[in-house]
């Protein structure tokens, strides 16, 4: 073990990629161990976010990561000085850098600061666009740290699904034991829609990623949320409908849930983004001059694995290319519909189908 250390205590719940950036730098910069700390208290139960951090040190396979249980274990009775305390005594010689938030040295107080920093150096780990008080930093003698974020703040936009900051294996458990925003989803949809979600989620992402689209974690946003009015019934649709887009009354009602999703997914997680809102309010029809976003979550909607068919093929042509391979998908769509003979009935999808692959020969 180092003689310094950085006694990284957080609710890590969930551990997000920012931490994780964090903790490389400070690694990195401090010649430090890093001692992830999970305080008791937390939306996931601790034991799950224990398996976690545990989890990701194997994972990172980064020797100077390590786990403590101490406040865990403590079921909330110990804080940040009783676990500096414990520190102390595993490494009697070692140097502590504690890191904070805006948010977390706001909480602590001038009082409690000032002791802090009596015993440790504080490391004041400043995210962009973040309220500083600098009376508070004078007094802490923080040193800022401009590398990841800290803080439940940044593990709470994750739970509310209003980023997707983690890593693999952190959102893999999310999606196993239906935490955090699954849980809330499945107040509006069956357990299978969920699964055809969470499949759909993981599909855009991946082919946002390959396609180097701005922001691809708002792939899998908006693929979790894209069906979140799939149950409303009709006549709540229509209310809805009747107060946010008029416009749409007269379409058939197989395609209101894709209008009155950005609504739901608004009021319910507060999820804003206009690419995201556009992207579900066409997933069912498409329509012309789509933006990326909502080509690659038709795309993924209509091919992700669990559909009950053979689409190797067609994912295989969105991850190459995710113009051709939507182009792909929608001649496939076309000739279904065609091949069933159902009615193409709303006047976005047949714009969508004479822009993007002209009349049918």
């Amino acid at each position: 073990m180092s003689y310094s250390i950085v006694l990284f205590r957080d609710t890590f719940d969930p551990l997000t990629r920012s931490q994780l950036v964090f903790a490389r730098a400070a690694l990195l910069r401090l010649g430090a161990d890093v001692i992830f700390s999970p305080t008791y208290k937390g939306e996931c139960p601790i034991n799950i976010r224990a398996n976690l951090l545990n989890q990701m040190v194997k994972k990172e396979n980064v020797p100077e990561f390590k786990v403590d249980l101490f406040e865990a274990k403590g079921k909330g009775q110990y804080g940040i000085f009783e676990s500096i305390r414990h520190i102390n005594l595993l490494y009697p010689k070692a140097k502590i850098y504690v890191p904070l938030s805006g948010e977390g040295m706001i909480e602590l107080g001038a009082e409690k600061l000032k002791k802090l920093s009596a015993i440790a150096s504080i490391l004041f780990v400043y995210v962009p666009g973040e309220k500083v008080d600098d009376h508070l930093l004078e007094i802490a003698n923080a040193v800022r740290f401009p590398h990841g974020a800290v803080g439940d703040y940044q593990s709470k936009l994750n739970r509310d699904l209003k980023q997707c900051d983690l890593p693999p294996y952190v959102r893999e458990a999310i999606e196993s034991n239906d935490l955090y925003y699954l849980a809330r989803m499945k107040n509006y949809v069956s357990p299978r829609r969920l699964i055809h979600c969470v499949s759909v989620a993981n599909l855009a992402y991946v082919i946002a990623l390959r396609a180097k689209i701005e922001n691809p974690e708002a792939a899998y946003i908006a693929g979790i949320v894209h069906d979140i009015a799939k149950n409303v019934s009709e006549a709540t649709s229509r209310r809805i409908l009747a107060k946010y887009r008029p416009e749409v009354l007269d379409f058939p009602t197989w395609t209101f849930h894709q209008f009155v999703g950005p609504i739901l997914a608004k009021e319910e997680f507060g999820i804003d983004d206009p690419s995201i809102a556009e992207a579900i309010s066409c997933h069912a029809t498409g329509k012309a001059h789509m933006i990326p976003l909502a080509k690659i979550l038709y795309s993924a909607d209509k091919i992700e694995p669990t559909r009950g068919f053979d689409s190797t093929d067609l994912i295989q042509a969105c991850l190459k290319n995710y113009y051709v391979g939507f182009l792909t998908v929608l001649d496939a769509n076309r000739e279904y519909l065609t091949s069933k003979g159902y009615l193409i009935d709303n006047p976005l999808t047949k714009e969508c189908f004479e822009l993007y692959l002209g009349e049918k020969q």
